[in-house]
């Protein structure tokens, strides 16, 4: 499922943004430790965009839960 934000939705243009960059810097980093950070850091972004979506009605639990097998 892909989710993008209003061209109005700032708030949530920047949370992609954020996303997008952490995504392309994992994929240039190889230490361990770093990598680790880099992915709690992703779930965490990736989780503030879901329920930034969902509370302004781009996303909704229903269509989350419909993806999933």
């Amino acid at each position: 499922m892909t989710v993008s934000a209003h061209p109005r939705d700032a708030a949530g243009a920047s949370v992609q943004a954020a996303i997008t960059s952490l995504t392309t810097k994992l994929t240039i980093t190889s230490g361990p430790s770093a990598v680790n950070q880099m992915n709690v850091k992703l779930d965490q972004l990736q989780r503030e965009a879901v329920i930034h979506f969902m509370n302004i009605g781009r996303l909704s639990a229903a269509s989350i839960l419909s993806t999933m097998t």
